[in-house]
């Protein structure tokens, strides 16, 4: 076949250049036994054009990831001129990618998604974000359907990911089995009337089970859920967790930093003393209002910034800004700290 190819257009070596015939019909015509000879080409054309959606699929993919990163840089940026700069090469880039075969890459409905939010896009596949919703079918059971939501998307690469009914949120990267599975039918998919209900009771569960015993606050990973999953379940929950936390042993619960909101400020104490102190201290919540004024009452505390970062790390995953005791209203900008860590 080979051969045949390289010399179909030397009439000498290949008389049947001469009359109107591809490369497939002069196979067809020399074989001994067309019907398998037109089964396989047909089998190569299938592979070829598979190959070739593929390559479409993976450059869509990676198109979407320097949209998502144009428009996060936007977001970063405290220059104007750049900021307008990132979003409209974004733009032209989204434009590029509408036009992409649907066939190959039929996500171009989802994309415009990242101008509002982070994405993680999987190799050849469409944007996953916070908030987003998916029912897949299970990998054992064709007839089950798995409903999966998911939560922040990480600077490095990873998205928080929990199945409906779990009280945990576990970071994956884009290579997971569930994300590489997903297509755009999965997107908006009924989800579970019942979860909220269910997922209360496991967390009361969990909270009597496990949390108590190992008080292992951070490993619920809800500081990647999406905040208003966090803010329903901590006002159905709250209470239970910080009650399960005040009954772990005294050498987990030194690694404690639980903010709370006391007649003199700010305060970081553990489970065990706000228990004691039940209807005079309010714990903050775990979620993004919560943060903020964790960062707003923290200047006037009196604590010291290790203090502060601690209870930030542990209580909500994330980093309190360098800068938040400096005084930073002398140069005007008051919530600047705020938004820092935002």
């Amino acid at each position: 076949m080979t051969q045949l190819l390289k010399s179909q257009d030397r009439d000498t070596n290949n008389p049947g250049a001469q009359m109107d015939m591809g490369p497939e019909e002069i196979l067809l015509l020399i074989s001994r036994n067309p019907e398998q000879t037109r089964a396989r080409l047909e089998a190569v054309r299938a592979q070829r054009e598979a190959e070739a959606k593929k390559k479409i699929a993976s450059e869509a993919s990676k198109l979407l990831r320097a949209i998502n990163a144009r428009f996060r840089g936007a977001e970063r940026t405290r220059d104007a001129i750049e900021a307008a700069r990132l979003r409209g090469e974004a733009e032209e880039r989204l434009k590029h990618l509408s036009r992409m075969n649907p066939e190959a890459w039929p996500w171009a409905q989802h994309a415009g998604v990242v101008r509002q939010k982070p994405v993680l896009v999987p190799e050849g596949g469409g944007p996953v974000y916070e908030g987003l919703r998916v029912g897949i079918p299970s990998a054992w059971n064709a007839d089950r359907i798995e409903h999966v939501e998911f939560g922040q998307v990480s600077r490095d690469g990873q998205i928080a990911m929990r199945a409906a009914g779990e009280v945990a949120w576990k970071l994956v990267k884009s290579d997971d089995a569930r994300l590489s599975v997903l297509k755009p039918e999965h997107y908006g998919a009924d989800w579970p009337p019942d979860d909220e209900a269910f997922t209360v009771r496991a967390v009361e569960q969990h909270a009597e089970n496990r949390l108590r015993h190992q008080g292992d606050w951070p490993g619920m990973g809800w500081q990647q859920a999406p905040d208003a999953w966090v803010e329903r379940m901590w006002g159905h929950t709250g209470e239970r967790i910080v009650a399960a936390l005040a009954k772990v042993s005294y050498y987990n619960a030194q690694a404690q930093r639980v903010p709370v909101m006391a007649p003199a400020g700010l305060r970081i104490a553990k489970a065990e003393a706000v228990r004691g102190f039940a209807g005079t201290v309010t714990v903050l919540p775990p979620t993004e209002a919560g943060w903020r004024a964790f960062l707003a009452a923290a200047p006037g505390a009196g604590l010291k910034f290790g203090e502060l970062a601690e209870a930030g790390r542990w209580w909500w995953g994330r980093n309190v800004p360098r800068n938040l005791l400096s005084g930073v209203e002398e140069d005007g900008d008051e919530d600047e700290s705020i938004r820092e860590a935002a």
